[in-house]
């Protein structure tokens, strides 16, 4: 009997799964690079969601809400400062560089099962560097991936109680979370090494 409840339960699971990087510390660096720049999300990656299928029910992780929140303390870990860009036309007279990250869509999230399963998430990043003209300085393509295994409570703690999320989709969360902040590590060490010399001494 009891079987034969649980696919109904989880048709009432959430679909969309908070992705929490408001406190995430990044890595101080031994440099940074003496630019002042600007970052341009769209829309697209403001509100990309990654989804998974889980029985009866596609869960989305908010991930684009999530590099929103810490894409700019991530970079100023090796530019010298770094801020917003609202619109491309719209760029403020102290800007020197540019900054354009997107989600490339092998960015995707493994679900193991619902019992001590292992789950895989990985985050793709797509990065380009412009100077004032909009001339490509440097691109680059940053991966984290994070396995972690999660479940205690079996298949029912996919279930969502009146506290909302429940232990187990935030267990999820953090895995993507996890792999957002490997990818955006990964970004800033290839700034630091492949794209230093192209990104300082590009055209101005």
């Amino acid at each position: 009997m009891p079987m034969l409840v649980i696919p109904i339960l989880l048709l009432g699971c959430i679909s969309i799964i908070t992705v929490k990087q408001d406190s995430v510390k990044f890595r101080e660096r031994a440099e940074k690079l003496p630019l002042r720049v600007g970052l341009f999300l769209s829309d697209t990656t403001k509100n990309y969601l990654m989804p998974v299928e889980i029985a009866s029910d596609t869960l989305n992780f908010e991930i684009g809400k999530a590099i929103e929140a810490s894409a700019i303390e991530s970079l100023k870990k090796v530019f010298h400062e770094v801020s917003f860009i609202q619109e491309k036309a719209a760029i403020s007279p102290n800007i020197q560089r540019m900054v354009i990250i997107e989600f490339s869509l092998s960015s995707k999230f493994i679900y193991g099962g619902a019992t001590l399963s292992e789950h895989t998430a990985t985050v793709e990043l797509l990065c380009a560097v412009y100077d004032r003209k909009w001339n490509m300085l440097w691109k680059g393509t940053a991966n984290g991936s994070v396995t972690r295994t999660t479940g205690e409570a079996g298949v029912a703690s996919l279930i969502i109680g009146i506290l909302g999320e429940s232990i187990q989709l935030k267990e999820l969360g953090k895995i993507v979370n996890e792999s957002l902040t490997a990818a955006l590590e990964n970004l800033n060490d290839q700034i630091l090494v492949s794209g230093k010399d192209v990104i300082i001494g590009g055209k101005k």
